[in-house]
């Protein structure tokens, strides 16, 4: 004998809102015409949509899965801490290319034949200024890697040595001290 068919027409299931039974069946249970707040239109089985195992045409998993992975993504960049800045750039004592002609990173010669000295930090290019002389353009570029690398590599080494999990929830090196750090640098 069959079981009498439960009527869901109309029943809202979170997303979805069963239109009409069709003459499919997956044992006792009656496949169900559906449309989705999206727009779509699908088929699912009514014990999956009255038990919640089927809430939508597949729009909200793609929704969760895209605000789950800006969730990664933003957690990601605060554990860094870098905000696009690579590491190997901060280190300090960090040789400079093989091309490099001055012998220090971040200080070029210009065609005027002064000396230029920036530094890079988050994206950013900041110009410490022109130069006569190879020794103040290198000097300037040491104490903006000290005022802007300093206390990040400090952060960044002793997170690094104690990554418990007490340690995770410590705050995070901020904008602001980056803020700080460029404003002490531009003032010198």
């Amino acid at each position: 004998m069959a079981m009498p068919i439960s009527d869901l027409t109309g029943k809202k299931f979170f997303r979805l809102t069963a239109l009409y039974p069709t003459d499919k069946r997956a044992g006792h249970s009656v496949v169900w015409h559906c449309k989705c707040d999206c727009g779509n239109e699908v088929e699912a089985y009514g014990q999956a949509l009255t038990h919640g195992r089927t809430v939508s045409c597949g729009c909200y998993k793609s929704e969760l899965e895209l605000k789950h992975i800006a969730i990664v993504h933003k957690k990601q960049r605060e554990e860094s801490a870098m905000y696009e800045t690579a590491l190997k750039v901060v280190k300090v004592g960090k040789n400079p290319p093989k091309n490099n002609k001055t012998g220090c990173l971040g200080v070029y010669k210009h065609q005027s034949g002064k000396y230029i000295s920036e530094i890079r930090f988050q994206k950013k290019r900041y110009y410490l200024g022109y130069f006569e002389k190879l020794e103040d353009a290198v000097e300037a570029r040491r104490i903006a890697e000290e005022k802007l690398y300093g206390d990040f590599q400090l952060w960044y080494n002793e997170r690094k040595l104690n990554n418990s999990k007490e340690k995770q929830n410590e705050k995070i090196f901020s904008r602001q001290t980056v803020k700080k750090a460029t404003k002490e640098i531009k003032g010198f």
